[in-house]
């Protein structure tokens, strides 16, 4: 069962047909390096996201703070290349050790397919395969995938939002694609520019448990939406800036405390159109507020690939 930064069995995922294979040249970027950073004092968080050059490379960017210290590492995969850049990513994971690769996610392609996505090879990371796997079709029109942490019998919970604009609840196992539908929403979510999954937390004035997902609009909005376990299409919604945030291409949060609670701090990491990357500080998670959001202004440039 995928699980935030897991995934499912290596074995069962090479067993499936349809491989595609893809290749390119060694560079000398590729590799790992790590640079330091802005540091958040008195916290320790920790952030990570895939990405996919336009030439299909692999990538993964790494932020961390701890005792005032920060770094940031990036990792480049090569020679494997992916014979799409993905139009959604569910998260990263794997069981690499020191001296070797071992990652593997779920993405969708334009195509239509949704694929699983396999980089085995030594820790040097140029002399990476990268194999990518057709597990189902008719995903090609959906823009935005994130993956709850809340799981069942059949599967963990996952979310896409369609170019129409409708979001739907699956259930995803790690076997096909994520089945089982409900509707969130059928139409009006167009607006949503970016989408992360940030929490489990609850229904206002309830004990009812929901999944707390972070976004960005095109308008320039933060906002929240709080999506019930047992009722979907019950959700709400609250604006935490309303303004200015609609520039990054990407925006993506980390809990500074214990992961994915309520009553916590949370780093921010969004990066613009350019591959400027800023950082910044929620206070507290689940306050329904945007005020005690703090900006640590540009940490990085350059992360010119499409992360997820």
């Amino acid at each position: 069962m995928l699980k935030k930064k897991t995934v499912g069995s290596i074995a069962a995922i090479l067993a499936l047909a349809g491989t595609l294979l893809g290749g390119g040249p060694a560079n000398a970027v590729d590799g790992q390096t790590t640079s330091a950073a802005r540091a958040i004092p008195g916290l320790n968080c920790y952030w990570q996201a895939r990405g996919v050059t336009s030439s299909g490379q692999l990538t993964e960017r790494h932020y961390t703070t701890q005792g005032g210290v920060a770094k940031i590492t990036t990792e480049k995969y090569n020679p494997g290349r992916l014979s799409f850049v993905p139009r959604a990513v569910l998260p990263p994971g794997g069981a690499g050790g020191i001296e070797f690769v071992n990652e593997s996610f779920y993405a969708n392609s334009s195509d239509g397919g949704f694929y699983s996505v396999t980089a085995i090879g030594p820790k040097s990371y140029n002399d990476v395969k990268v194999t990518a796997t057709r597990m189902a079709v008719t995903w090609g029109q959906t823009r935005l995938m994130v993956a709850s942490s809340k799981a069942t019998s059949a599967g963990q919970y996952i979310y896409g939002l369609t170019d129409s604009g409708a979001l739907g609840r699956y259930v995803f196992n790690g076997a096909g694609g994520p089945k089982s539908r409900v509707v969130v929403g059928n139409s009006g979510w167009q607006g949503i520019k970016t989408l992360a999954f940030d929490r489990t937390g609850v229904v206002a004035g309830t004990t009812r448990t929901a999944d707390v997902l972070l976004a960005t609009t095109v308008d320039g909005k933060l906002v929240e939406y709080t999506i019930p376990h047992d009722k979907a299409s019950q959700w709400s919604r609250r604006d935490l800036k309303s303004a200015t945030w609609g520039n990054f291409k990407y925006l993506g949060s980390a809990t500074c405390g214990e992961w994915g609670q309520p009553n916590q701090p949370r780093m921010l990491l969004g990066v613009l159109g350019n591959g400027d990357v800023y950082l910044y500080l929620d206070k507290r998670n689940d306050d329904s507020s945007g005020a005690d959001i703090v900006g640590y202004g540009k940490i990085a440039s350059g992360w010119t690939e499409k992360l997820y």
